[in-house]
């Protein structure tokens, strides 16, 4: 056997191996804590990113309006993007508000929370009679009615206020993405080369189809998605001012 050929149990092959297992382990486990560290903020980045690419094309035509001013137009685009965020949020707060405050006065002043059964709800289908003597006995006696279905009020009551907190918390969200997506813009240019460089270093030619078409779909779908959430809220308008 010729010695010159390292035998796979000789120590400093051994010695080796170790080192380079725990070197993996090291680079593995370190990488691991990073990403544990960046997962809270990975769907903000993935929200921003997504609101750069779709509003890219606005931001745009702004820069070049306003003279290349990189800076102002991402600000412009970014103010735009909270007003449309932030104003159906305050106009909603401001009718709750507001309703609570009617509610406030109607308990001090005595008066009942409910208006008075219709007489054409006897009139619906199996269920007018049994509706109209409930609404009846809760406009009677709307405390005793609480008291009689507070299990499932308070049922209610907390998904009611899960669905609320959890729909704020996304709201939050969604404005810090503002903020980053802002960001985002003002290096658009870089990140562009950037990304254009790394898809070719790893794809050649083929990268540069493949992050158009990611482009253009990332677009798309952010147009259909704002597209549809035009039209329900535009219908829940409706169904809340009737």
């Amino acid at each position: 056997m010729d010695q010159s050929q390292k035998i796979p149990n000789e120590p400093g092959y051994i010695g080796k191996s170790l080192e380079v297992t725990i070197k993996v382990g090291l680079v593995l486990g370190l990488i691991l804590w990073c990403f544990m560290i960046v997962k809270p903020f990975l769907m903000i980045a993935l929200w921003a990113v997504i609101l750069t690419v779709a509003v890219f094309p606005l931001f745009k035509r702004l820069k070049s309006l306003l003279g290349n001013r990189t800076k102002l137009a991402a600000i412009l685009i970014t103010v735009l993007l909270l007003i449309i965020i932030l104003l159906p949020i305050f106009l909603l707060g401001e009718s709750l508000a507001s309703a609570v405050i009617n509610l406030k006065d109607s308990i001090a002043a005595g008066n009942s929370l409910l208006p008075p059964p219709y007489e054409s709800v006897k009139e619906i289908p199996l269920i007018g009679t049994w509706l109209y003597d409930q609404w009846q006995h809760a406009f009677d006696n709307l405390a005793g009615v609480a008291q009689e279905y507070k299990p499932q009020l308070l049922t209610g009551a907390t998904w009611l206020f899960s669905t609320a907190t959890n729909a704020g918390l996304a709201v939050l969200m969604f404005i810090v993405s503002i903020f980053v997506a802002g960001v985002f813009l003002v290096f658009s240019d870089e990140a562009g080369d950037a990304t254009t460089r790394i898809v070719l270093r790893l794809m050649g030619e083929r990268g540069i189809e493949t992050v158009a078409n990611a482009e253009v779909t990332i677009r798309n779908v952010a147009r259909g998605i704002l597209g549809v959430a035009f039209i329900q809220a535009f219908l829940a308008g409706i169904g809340f001012l009737v």
